[in-house]
C-alpha cells in the first residue's frame, strides 16, 4: 500500500495507548512557499499546471467535521502535536474514496478521520 495513504484512522481508534500505523513523510517547513500578498495573490491565472511555483489548495467539506489537535508518540518516545479532522458523515462519499480501502469500511460506517501534514493549515470559525 503506498504509504501516503496511511494518515487515516476511524474516531474509534482514538485511546490513550493505542497504537496506530501512522506515516508523516519527512518535511522541512522552512522550504514550503511563502503566501503572496493579495493584490500578487490576485494576478495568478488560473492555469495551475503552468506555474513555477506551489498553489496552496483550499476546501471546504458539507457537514458535521471535527478538528482535533492530538499529542502522538513515535515509536523512538519523541512527542508531536498534530492536527487531524474527524468527518463525521461519510455517507454520501464516494466508495473508491482511499480511507475506505485503508480501513475496510463503506461510506457512512462511522466517521474518518485524518491527519495534516506539516505544512498545511486549517481555518477554524470562531464559535
Amino acid at each position: 500500500m503506498n504509504p501516503l495513504l496511511i494518515v487515516f484512522f476511524t474516531i474509534n481508534d482514538l485511546k490513550v495507548g493505542k497504537k496506530l500505523p501512522i506515516y508523516f513523510p519527512k518535511r522541512d517547513p522552512s522550504k514550503s512557499p511563502p503566501f503572496l500578498p493579495k493584490q500578487k495573490a490576485d494576478q495568478i491565472p488560473f492555469a495551475f499546471k503552468q506555474l513555477p511555483f506551489a498553489i496552496y489548495y483550499c476546501y471546504y467539506q458539507e457537514g458535521d467535521n471535527k478538528v482535533l489537535k492530538i499529542e502522538l508518540e513515535g515509536e523512538n518516545g519523541d512527542r508531536v502535536e498534530a492536527l487531524a479532522i474527524c468527518h463525521m458523515d461519510t455517507s454520501q462519499w464516494n466508495p473508491t474514496h482511499p480511507s475506505f480501502e485503508v480501513l475496510k469500511l463503506q461510506p457512512g460506517d462511522m466517521p474518518i478521520c485524518h491527519f495534516f501534514p506539516a505544512d498545511d493549515f486549517v481555518w477554524i470559525p470562531v464559535a
